[in-house]
């Protein structure tokens, strides 16, 4: 009996070990024919001119080499993939204040030769359903032959033969907002892409890059993020609120958990419609929305046009895949679709009210460094577009990141460290406003090399009303009671902490390399790892399919005197078993005795596809303790492994 448990076992482990390469040499081939090329032979040297970012007493930034050897060998160009030959059977027009939906009768042979007839359904939030934010209702498909008009703000379109879809897609509709009497306050529009540092922006997207510099945008350098990833980072920007994952920290009125509470968050469109601004709010992958992955979401609509519904819908089409995220939702590009609701937005507000946007794009840059590559040519059409209409004449753009990428071989490398602490941002000041107001623009342009963070850009946005308005006055922003709008002088002492930045994430510290090897060296790891176990275990029920993990390796320990003889803080960096790399600050203090306190926690591999059994925050920690796991166990020396 125990032979042929034996046998029953080499047996299932022999499928594992096979399943194990099919999925790996699938993953390879999509890699192989999904747009990547060699690295574009570039002049290296072009954008290293400078040797630091920052220079000041309170912060030193050495400038970081844009094509680094070790940086070098992993970059290439993700060319474009077309979403469609074909031209589209329906399309929208706005005349007289109303919107139209006509079908394009003369492409119907690109499709096909059998008679096709169309029909659109209205799509409409559900605010009583279970989650508001998700719940969508749709009506029957009302067909259609010629010129209808349509009153509500998300429609899908669908097209078919007798036997067959031929065409389907949706349409965001832009009703006209009343005009108001300060129509010409500028436009602020918020522009941002996930996950991408200052240095990547210049290596994957070039061509925008020389646009933004030539035409006289401002580029904050010493723009350093405020915590680990997209959600406080923006939540800083856009309500000045702080939100620690390891501390457990979040301002009350703001717990994005609470839907109810998540609504009373003081943001800034709130503060713009106060001030007869219309509104908006876009984000191109719901899935992993900002307000939503793991979060409550909104109960009401948040602003005056919610582009949720719509891309929640575009979601659900046929999609064609680059860099593991749908790339084309049904017949358009799904980066191309925000690029469009933007101008869209702006044409629907032009000479008629002030708008205030927030547009967040994920499907290009998550999942792959070198991926917003492949939208370069994209946004120079798009802001040389926003040029030729005029919309730049009256709208401040703030274009940028969150932070930069924070997983995979970049990121382990030393200039990846740096990186992702330093996303990329470029501000779009209109002539007329530079010259009303002269001091301010002139400041802004000196505090470009200074050390500046969200909550600074948080009560820029705010400045931007009160110089617009005698009766409107900045609140300081919660989660950093000094910052500063970027319109005014910010001192040359600043430090990360008068920033708000936590020690972690700063890149104006200078650590020390230590010998990883050493007993105080490994005491350090295993009271991480055992912080960490702890950690983990303290999220209960969401987290009881998750291993416990024990040190493999210690890839770095450094070193930061904060006091000498009283207090350090180290940064180590460790591999797991299950494997997984995590990254942490450890402060260590010599008062009385020595002790130590762990504070931030970095995952630096792609945790996602080992964390699925997990709920809510715990995932960025999580490794599941799959089925073939427990099996490889017994063969590995009691360790979690592959073989």
């Amino acid at each position: 009996m125990e032979e042929i448990a034996m046998i029953g076992a080499r047996r299932m482990l022999s499928f594992c070990f096979r399943a194990i390469i099919f999925c790996n040499v699938v993953y390879i081939v999509y890699y192989l024919f999904s747009g990547r090329k060699t690295v574009i032979n570039e002049n290296y040297s072009r954008y290293t001119d400078e040797r630091y970012l920052v220079n000041t007493p309170g912060c030193i930034i050495e400038n970081i080499e844009v094509y680094s050897p070790e940086i070098k060998k992993l970059l290439y160009k993700v060319d474009p993939i077309s979403c469609t030959d074909k031209p589209h059977l329906a399309y929208t027009t706005e005349v007289g204040g109303k919107t139209l939906l006509s079908l394009n009768t003369t492409a119907f042979s690109a499709y096909s030769y059998l008679t096709i007839e169309c029909c659109y359904k209205k799509v409409e939030r559900n605010p009583t359903g279970p989650k508001p934010d998700d719940n969508l209702i749709f009506s029957e498909c009302i067909p259609f032959t010629e010129t209808v008009e349509i009153n509500v703000e998300v429609i899908k379109v669908k097209c078919s033969t007798a036997f067959l879809t031929v065409y389907e897609n949706v349409y965001a509709i832009f009703k006209p907002p009343r005009e108001v009497p300060n129509k010409n306050y500028p436009n602020v529009l918020l522009i941002g892409i996930d996950g991408v540092s200052a240095s990547n922006f210049i290596r994957t997207m070039p061509k925008t890059h020389d646009l933004l510099k030539a035409s006289g945008w401002v580029n904050l350098k010493g723009y350093n993020k405020v915590e680990d990833n997209t959600f406080p980072n923006v939540i800083a920007v856009i309500a000045g609120a702080k939100f620690s994952y390891h501390e457990g920290y979040f301002s009350d009125k703001c717990n994005p958990y609470d839907s109810n509470k998540l609504e009373s968050c003081n943001f800034l469109w709130k503060t713009f419609k106060k001030a007869n601004y219309t509104t908006a709010l876009g984000e191109d992958t719901p899935k992993i929305g900002t307000f939503n992955s793991n979060k409550a979401g909104f109960v009401a609509a948040p602003t005056d046009y919610y582009f949720r519904p719509y891309f929640i819908v575009a979601d659900q089409l046929p999609a064609k895949y680059l860099c593991l995220k749908s790339y084309c939702t049904g017949p358009e590009k799904t980066g191309n679709r925000m690029l469009n609701l933007i101008t869209g937005f702006l044409s629907a507000i032009d000479n008629r009210t002030p708008g205030f946007g927030l547009f967040w794009m994920n499907t290009f840059s998550h999942e792959d460094v070198n991926c917003p590559s492949s939208m370069d040519d994209e946004f120079v059409i798009f802001f040389k577009k926003l040029v030729r209409k005029g919309y730049m004449e009256n709208s401040i753009i703030i274009f940028f990141s969150d932070h930069g990428f924070r997983f995979g071989k970049i990121r382990l490398t030393p200039t990846g460290w740096v990186e992702e602490r330093l996303p990329f941002i470029y501000i779009w000041i209109p002539e007329k406003f530079r010259k009303s107001h002269a001091e301010e623009y002139k400041n802004l342009v000196k505090n470009t090399e200074k050390l500046t963070s969200n909550y600074d850009l948080y009560m820029t946005l705010q400045h931007v009303l009160a110089l617009s308005s005698a009766n409107f006055h900045e609140q300081p922003a919660d989660g950093c009671s000094g910052c500063r709008s970027l319109f005014r002088s910010i001192p040359s002492e600043r430090t990360c902490s008068e920033a708000g930045i936590p020690e972690h994430y700063c890149t104006c510290s200078k650590y020390e390399t230590i010998d990883k090897n050493t007993p105080n060296s490994r005491k350090l790891a295993e009271f991480f790892l055992e912080q960490l176990n702890s950690k983990i275990r303290s999220y209960g029920h969401a987290a009881e399919g998750c291993a416990s993990f024990s040190l493999e390796g210690i890839a770095h320990v450094k070193r930061l005197v904060v006091r000498p003889g009283l207090e350090e803080n180290y940064l180590i960096r460790v591999v797991t078993n299950p494997e997984a790399n995590f990254e942490a600050t450890v402060k260590v203090t010599y008062d009385v005795k020595e002790t130590m306190l762990l504070k931030e926690i970095n995952r630096l591999d792609r945790y996602a596809p080992t964390s699925y059994c997990a709920n809510g925050d715990v995932r960025m920690y999580c490794y599941c303790k799959s089925v073939l796991k427990k099996i490889t166990n017994i063969f590995c020396n009691n360790k979690y492994c592959f073989i």
